[in-house]
Formats: C-alpha cells, sequence, structure tokens
C-alpha cells in the first residue's frame, strides 16, 4: 500500500495493530472516526470484523469503502476482499490508470501516529508531500548498493518505517522488513541472512541484542551504521553497541515524527572514543543547514551555552501539524518563524553541539539543581555492562521527589550502587531507593505503543509500589 499511495496520490496512514486487539475497541473506533478512511488494510478475517465493527459504532458519515486482508477470505465480508482475490483476477494489459493530478506540495501524503511518549497518547502528525521530500532530498546522494541499504525493523506504525522505505526506493536501492516490528532474534538473524548495511536501533535494545544468545560481531559485521534513536543516548549505550557492532560507525540521532533530521554531523560523524559528551550523554551533533534551534528557561529566555534549558526547533523540516487540535499548543509563530517545541531538555555547548537530555517532565529538580537521569544511568551502565537500568524521579509530598533506580535483573548490594553514583557525581545525585524488575512485579520493561521503554509507566509503577509499601 505504500507505493500505491504514492502512485495514486492517496493519503497513507500506519497504525499499530494492537489497536484490533480485544480490548482496544474504543480506540480503534476514534481512529475510524477521525480519519473516516476509505480503504483499511489488515492481515487476517477476524481483523476485518473488528473494524467493521468500528465502523458500525462510528458516528462519522462512512465514505466509500474497500477492505483488504492479507490472508484469504474464509467466507464472503461485504466490501471486504483478499490479496489472494485480487491476484486471481485479470486485468487488460493496456490498462490505463487515468491522467495524474497536478502536484501540490502541500497535499497530505502520510498521517503518522507518534509514539506518545510524553503524554501516553498518540498525536496524529500531518506530513506533506513538502514534509516528507526533505528527507528523500538527502538519501539521493545514496549509490546503489549491491546489497540492501537498510533493515527496516521498527514497527511499521512508526515514521521511520515509511520514510526509510521511500528513501531506498527513491534511491534505487532496497530495504529488507523484519516482519512489520521489533523482534531481536529476527534482527540478528535478518541482518546475518540479507546483510543490510545500516539500521537503528533503541538503546534498551542495544542491550537487547548484547545479551540474545544468538548474537555475535560476525554475524552483525555487515552494519557499517547505526542509528541509536529515540531516546536519551548515553556514552555507554554507543560503547556498548560498538562492541557488538563492531564495523558501525554509531551515531546518536535524534529526531521525532514532528521534526527530524534537524541534527547531524557535516564532517562526519565522530568515533566512539572521541564522541563529545555533556555528563555522560552523547552528542546528537549540530544544527543543519536550514534548521534553527533555541533553548528557552521556564521563563521563556534563551539561556546561555552550557546552560539546561527546553528545546524549541525552527526550519523546513517541521511537520505541517497535528490531525485535531491535541498538541496544537506545541507549535507557535514567534512574529518572524514558526516554531515548535519539543519538550525535551538539551544543552547547547560552545562549539555549536547538541546535547538532549531527555523529556522536560523526567527531569529531576533536587535543591534548586536539574538532574538528567541519563547522567545517573551512564555511571551505572559502566559498573554493571550486563544490566539496563532506568533513572526516574518519583514525586512525594512537600515538593519533594525520590531519586530511584530501576535495573532489569537484581542486583547484589543496593547500597554499593548509591555509593557509586555519589563517588562519580556528587551526594546531590545520590540515590534514594533501588529496584529490579522482579521485585516490581514485572518481567519486562513496560513498552509505548512504539516500542519505545515507557517511562511514564515506570514512574506509575514505582509510584503504587511504593504506597503499596506504606499500606
Amino acid at each position: 500500500m505504500l507505493w500505491v499511495s504514492a502512485l495514486k496520490y492517496y493519503t497513507l496512514v500506519t497504525l499499530d495493530v494492537a489497536v484490533l486487539k480485544t480490548g482496544q475497541e474504543e480506540t480503534l473506533q476514534n481512529y475510524i472516526t477521525t480519519l473516516n478512511p476509505s480503504i483499511v488494510v489488515v492481515a487476517s478475517q477476524d481483523d476485518a470484523t473488528a473494524v467493521d465493527r468500528a465502523r458500525s459504532d462510528s458516528q462519522t458519515k462512512q465514505n466509500h469503502f474497500l477492505g483488504i486482508t492479507l490472508q484469504p477470505l474464509a467466507k464472503r465480508q461485504p466490501n471486504w476482499t483478499s490479496m489472494q482475490e485480487i491476484c486471481n483476477q485479470k486485468f487488460p494489459e493496456n490498462l490505463d490508470a487515468g491522467p495524474m493530478p497536478p502536484e501540490d506540495p502541500d497535499r497530505v501524503v502520510m498521517i503518522v501516529f507518534t509514539s506518545g511518549t510524553s503524554t501516553g497518547i498518540p498525536k496524529g502528525c500531518v506530513w506533506t508531500v513538502r514534509d516528507l521530500m526533505r528527507p528523500l532530498t538527502a538519501a539521493a546522494g545514496l549509490p546503489l548498493l549491491r546489497g540492501p541499504a537498510v533493515l527496516v525493523n521498527t514497527k511499521s506504525s512508526q515514521s521511520m518505517a515509511p520514510c526509510l522505505l521511500y528513501s531506498t526506493w527513491h534511491s534505487g536501492n532496497a530495504a529488507v522488513l523484519a516482519g512489520g516490528s521489533l523482534n531481536v532474534s529476527t534482527t540478528i538473524s535478518t541482518i546475518a541472512r540479507c546483510r543490510p548495511i545500516g539500521t537503528a536501533l533503541y538503546p534498551h535494545t542495544v542491550d537487547l541484542v548484547t545479551e540474545h544468545a544468538g548474537s555475535s560481531p560476525d554475524k552483525l559485521a555487515s552494519i557499517r551504521f547505526l542509528l541509536v534513536i529515540g531516546s536519551v543516548t548515553t556514552v555507554e549505550s554507543i560503547r556498548r553497541a560498538q562492541r557488538v557492532f563492531p564495523r558501525a560507525k554509531i551515531v546518536a540521532s535524534y529526531g521525532m515524527t514532528e521534526a527530524a533530521g534537524m541534527f547531524g554531523w557535516p564532517r562526519g560523524p565522530p568515533s566512539v572514543k572521541t564522541m563529545p559528551e555533556y555528563k555522560g550523554i552523547a552528542s546528537c551533533g549540530m544544527s543543519l543547514p536550514g534548521a534553527k534551534l533555541r533553548i528557552l528557561n521556564e521563563q521563556g529566555k534563551v539561556v546561555a551555552r552550557n546552560e539546561i534549558g527546553t528545546l524549541h526547533l525552527c526550519g523546513d523540516r517541521i511537520a505541517s501539524g497535528y490531525l485535531t487540535s491535541t498538541g496544537l499548543k506545541s507549535f507557535y509563530n514567534d512574529g518572524n518563524d514558526r516554531w515548535y517545541n519539543t519538550g525535551d531538555c538539551a544543552v547547547l555547548d560552545e562549539q555549536g553541539r547538541v546535547f538532549i537530555l531527555g523529556r522536560y517532565d523526567n527531569m529531576i529538580r533536587r535543591g534548586g539543581m536539574t538532574i538528567a537521569p541519563a547522567t545517573i544511568e551512564n555511571v551505572l551502565m559502566k559498573k554493571f555492562p550486563r544490566h539496563t537500568v532506568v533513572v526516574i524521579g518519583v514525586s512525594m509530598p512537600k515538593n519533594q521527589e525520590l531519586v530511584c533506580a530501576v535495573f532489569h535483573k537484581p542486583v547484589r548490594d543496593h547500597g554499593e550502587v548509591n555509593d557509586l553514583v555519589v563517588k562519580e557525581l556528587g551526594y546531590d545525585h545520590g540515590l534514594d531507593d533501588v529496584f529490579d524488575l522482579p521485585q516490581l512485579g514485572l518481567t519486562d520493561w513496560p513498552y509505548t505503543v512504539v516500542g519505545k521503554l515507557s517511562i511514564v509507566d515506570v514512574r506509575r509503577i514505582v509510584t503504587e509500589y511504593l504506597a503499596s509499601q506504606k499500606a
């Protein structure tokens, strides 16, 4: 459908298949009501039935509708057909697609829903042809390769998936699709078999690949370029990635559905050994041509270099906006330019390098000081190289915050963990408590709909656990 949408000037919308599951009926109905789609593609007849139920419950006047299932239909279903039935049809060899409409750079080409990292609620981000062409132009210089250019192992509902596919198509190269969602075993076996030269992973996924029994540097040796995406990237995450991808150039990549490709390294990315860092956090590069940034304090004033503030972006790579009014306040006009408030805290150093510290809401405030959790995480990752760890602030009465570390598996001496942090960073960064997932009743991290580790849910679970211990 990606190619059909491009050739027929349709608006493409990618949704997480989880919305078709039992218990997600209201979410699916909201999508149907908001989007009012003319064509829906799903995997099975059960999925088709879920869509029909949502359409019948929707209060929106329905367009002409066509449903397509990837699997054969066991029985006829009104307005639905299968890919098998389409393939079995005969079409004239001289079939004329008809005249193409005039080019319109402001036509909506995609609606991609965000990860919901900040609020837990995905927002529909509108991309026009103009928005999409900018990353495609950047990929135009990629030469024809003997093997696949990239491995797409993110969820198909993420903006990165269609953008990577369009980019490889635009450059004449091939992409490898690893099942439409992240699976570590599939990722490793696909790299070993298809030998793509580039891919992208979340920081916690780097840990999963490192710890997987089927992983080895030889199997992953084809990867020459790895983007660490979707979250704050610590220097230790970069080092871990280099150990498992020994031939790759590792880059901390910052971007979101609303604003991608704003930062980079015009003279080429630095090596892991020379990676610029701010208190253990790797730089995502400098602002690229056409991009403007400013970092503001809580009073809306621009902060000095090397001071923490909220990152605001401006430029031709900012998306056109959201599908509904939700989140529209993030976009604003200052009288001269249109800006986007990312909601992320950042630092700009004297050399113009940018360091993303994390979401503003995830920063820890202690004694008038702003602490980036990733700074503490980097210290703990160095000491515990086989652990994934998340540091959070838990709100308490009287405007106090507990600083808590959560490990994915138990560590022996919690006191040693805190002593290590204090020794490296000082008493201001000391931990109030240390937890692990089994202690919290979990077998795995909670994730957002696109597979990011959900800090919002980790904080909620720890807060509930602390409350239960006091009861």
